[in-house]
């Protein structure tokens, strides 16, 4: 059974947030079930929430098939009813806010697959530390994230529709900018986030040997 070094952070990391369930169409199982094997087959890390729970469980037990690595974080409370997958090495955060902490940590990308509260929180807490460091760049290293790092909405069967037409609301009515909306990427399926994510990781690549 493949682990991970809590220390070691060399592979590319892939942070995933989605639901605890399994929601009522098979079509988010299945997309989820193929993010984990694309994930590990590409030679990323899956950084996740531990949870064996829904598509959480779906998203781990697919990349630990394919033979991949997992760092995997809970929350003290959070583990009393969301129980980790069997098997896999986790931290326990103290609280939620270091949790998501830990996910922007060790995360190169994050993938949003369907979910609840949860996954929504986690969606906009990346999203607006994200607009901090790309608006008032002095600021990114208090909000721990870099602009580059892509946020990859995966919207299977137009499940994220609502939150999109939200914020180009938002945008239309002057509380947003418009390259705030491209802040993020959306995207239909896993094979697509898993090309962007290639794409962004060819590029930092890229721009690292530059800089040597």
């Amino acid at each position: 059974m493949p682990l991970f070094n809590l220390k070691h952070k060399k592979k590319y990391s892939v942070a995933v947030f989605c639901g605890a369930s399994f929601g009522k169409r098979p079509i988010y199982t299945t997309e989820a079930k193929k993010l984990g094997n694309l994930i590990a087959k590409s030679d990323m890390r899956l950084v996740y929430g531990a949870g064996g729970a829904g598509l959480m469980g779906v998203v781990a037990h697919a990349t630990l098939d394919a033979k991949g690595d997992i760092y995997a974080v809970t929350e003290k409370v959070v583990a009393t009813w969301e129980h980790p997958v069997k098997n896999i090495r986790y931290r326990t955060a103290p609280t939620i806010q270091k949790r998501k902490l830990e996910f922007i940590e060790h995360s190169d990308s994050f993938v949003i697959l369907p979910g609840g509260a949860g996954t929504f929180d986690e969606f906009f807490d990346i999203f607006v530390k994200k607009y901090i460091a790309a608006r008032h760049k002095k600021h990114a290293k208090k909000v721990l994230f870099t602009e580059n790092r892509p946020i990859i909405v995966i919207n299977i069967g137009g499940f994220y529709d609502p939150l999109i037409a939200m914020i180009k609301l938002a945008v239309r009515e002057g509380f947003m900018l418009q390259s705030d909306f491209e802040l993020f990427t959306v995207v239909k399926d896993a094979k697509s986030a898993i090309e962007v994510i290639k794409k962004h990781r060819a590029a930092a690549e890229k721009a690292k040997a530059r800089k040597k």
